[in-house]
């Protein structure tokens, strides 16, 4: 048997190092697969959040911030690379409702030049977009919650 391994060594040692470097190269593989789900991570919450901070700060306030408006906006840009057609299409119903709300807002605030039929249309476009933009925050919340689920690996 020590005749068979002394004659074989070089054969056994080269096998031993292929194997351990299997075992290296599956290590990087595993690694590399983690740091790209990690790297895709933050690109989708940095497109989630300021989703969810405008209308979380909607909901508390009842009125829509043009800044934040505008900074959610430039952050969705991306949204299509990232996330299906679905969250593309969420995230610009958001805004358009946004900007909707705004528009009315604004129609609102000249309320002496306006009719009884002009204001009472305005009053209940506001409260169907209100309504529309607080029910929005949780339809965010499910709709981008696939993206951020997360499997143990070994």
């Amino acid at each position: 048997m020590l005749e068979f391994i002394g004659q074989h060594f070089q054969t056994i040692l080269i096998f031993l190092i292929a194997i351990a470097a299997i075992y290296i190269a599956y290590q990087q593989h595993l690694t590399n697969k983690h740091r790209f789900n990690l790297a895709l991570f933050e690109k989708r919450i940095a497109v989630y959040y300021p989703v969810r901070d405008f209308l979380l700060s909607y909901q508390r306030d009842l009125k829509v911030d043009f800044e934040q408006l505008r900074e959610m906006r430039r952050r969705v840009l991306g949204a299509d690379i990232l996330f299906g057609k679905k969250i593309v299409e969420l995230n610009q119903e958001i805004i358009d409702m946004a900007v909707e709300y705004m528009t009315v807002q604004d129609t609102l605030q000249d309320v002496e030049n306006l009719t009884e039929e002009e204001r009472l249309t305005a009053l209940n476009t506001e409260k169907r977009l209100t309504l529309r933009l607080v029910a929005a925050a949780e339809r965010a919340n499910e709709a981008y919650k696939p993206y951020f689920k997360f499997s143990r690996q070994k």
